[in-house]
């Protein structure tokens, strides 16, 4: 009997023990990013036979749990990938508009310049400071398109350089995923279990990669319908340089994104391409309408009114260079008819729409991508402090459970310190 008793202390004792160990473990890393609160498993020990029939034999660790839901994970992973890529299309579409530089230093701002001159010079079509304050507001309006074009050019590299990090950065968690997966038929160590969560979790929110537990324990991970871990197997992904915004899938090809570099994708080959293709039509719209106007005129010395700006889709220039070349007059002519200067002014009716058209296009597309991504960080917000409230170590309830498993530690102890009492009196017996 005593020798039972004193096993069944024992398996107490050694139980206690490890849930001090691990309720300590899981205090010195309440502030570790991406730790999983674990928890001992207890059972029963297996009983033994007895003349009484089957009696208890103490306690057993059945082994140590993360406090881990799949479901909660995958929703985690899932709001993070779609907030990430409309995060990073609102942070460029934002940086898009800082290149219009709208209103007070924009495009329509330099129209609104450019009128004004116009119908001054109309009124006197013989000054030369007043054709060069014409000529001035052209440079003007031609140096804010061109350094509208540029910024949103340097937009697009930077997009093209992030994507490459982006890349770079989910191949780098692939490579670990699948080192650890040639460690999973042995088990994998909670902490090595909670730095494979961690991978997966930079997959999601990198590519918007999904993965899926396998019989044998191992992850397969797979973006875009096609699998780029499986096992230990590796299929890496890589920036096509000659394909803007393209990423391949080894010798598969193209592969859509989502996450941070799929928001990426989209801002080089949608975004970023609507917003120029948007700017360039009301530039041609634009010299066109200056021209074929100035080209109906006459200037001064009664010659027919020539191109006045020009744009090969890359560069707005303005084609004449002295006031003198300026036609202010209309097709009748004359030195003091500034007719002409003042039909260039009017022009403002249908060119000044148009921009306005061009600045609302832009800063709603930019308004509607924002609101989407706030609703989805929201999103992503709530399904993260749902699993914090499951995974993350909560320092009360710890020192709780440390309390509880001191107290049975204590009463083990005193199990063995009353069996060995009751030797000690058989014995003097």
């Amino acid at each position: 009997m005593s020798s039972n008793a004193l096993s069944i202390a024992l398996s107490a004792l050694r139980t206690s023990q490890t849930a001090i160990e691990v309720s300590s473990h899981n205090i010195a890393n309440a502030g570790t990013a991406g730790y999983t609160r674990q928890r001992v498993d207890r059972r029963p020990g297996t009983p033994r036979n007895s003349v009484y029939g089957p009696m208890g034999t103490g306690v057993e660790v059945g082994g140590i749990s993360r406090s881990r839901d799949s479901y909660t994970d995958g929703r985690v992973r899932s709001t993070d990938s779609s907030a990430k890529a409309l995060g990073v299309r609102t942070e460029f579409g934002q940086r898009s508009e800082d290149a219009f530089a709208e209103p007070d230093n924009g495009i329509t701002a330099s129209l609104g310049r450019l009128w004004p001159s116009f119908q001054a010079l109309g009124q006197k079509p013989g000054d030369d400071a007043l054709g060069t304050q014409v000529l001035s507001s052209l440079d003007d309006l031609a140096g804010r398109v061109n350094q509208a074009r540029s910024e949103l050019g340097n937009l697009k590299i930077n997009a093209l350089q992030r994507l490459n990090t982006e890349v770079d950065t989910a191949n780098s968690a692939m490579d670990r995923i699948a080192e650890l997966n040639r460690i999973t038929p042995a088990g994998l160590a909670p902490d090595l279990a909670d730095e494979r969560d961690k991978a997966l979790d930079t997959l999601a929110a990198t590519i918007g990669a999904t993965s899926t537990m396998l019989p044998d324990g191992k992850i397969r991970v797979a973006v875009g319908g096609k699998t780029i871990v499986d096992g230990d197997y590796v299929s890496h992904l890589t920036v096509d340089p000659a394909n803007d915004g393209t990423v391949n899938h080894g010798a598969t090809g193209p592969v859509q994104l989502s996450g941070s570099a799929g928001g990426l994708q989209t801002v080089i080959q949608t975004d970023l391409a609507n917003y120029r293709t948007k700017l360039d039509a009301f530039v041609s719209s634009m010299v066109n309408a200056l021209n074929t106007q100035h080209a109906a005129n006459k200037t001064p010395a009664g010659a027919n009114g020539g191109a006045l700006v020009a744009d090969d889709g890359n560069t707005m220039t303005v084609v004449i260079t002295s006031p003198s070349q300026l036609a202010t007059a209309d097709a009748t002519g004359g030195t003091n008819n500034g007719a002409g200067a003042t039909a260039m002014s009017n022009l403002r009716r249908t060119i000044e729409p148009t921009a306005r058209d061009l600045v609302t296009f832009i800063g709603g597309t930019v308004a509607n991508i924002s609101r989407s991504a706030d609703n989805a960080q929201a999103l992503a917000d709530a399904a993260s402090q749902q699993r914090l409230s499951l995974t993350g170590v909560n320092l009360d309830e710890e020192m709780a459970q440390l309390i509880s498993d001191q107290k049975a530690y204590a009463a083990a102890a005193r199990i063995v310190t009353t069996v060995d009492q009751m030797l000690d009196t058989l014995i003097r017996m």
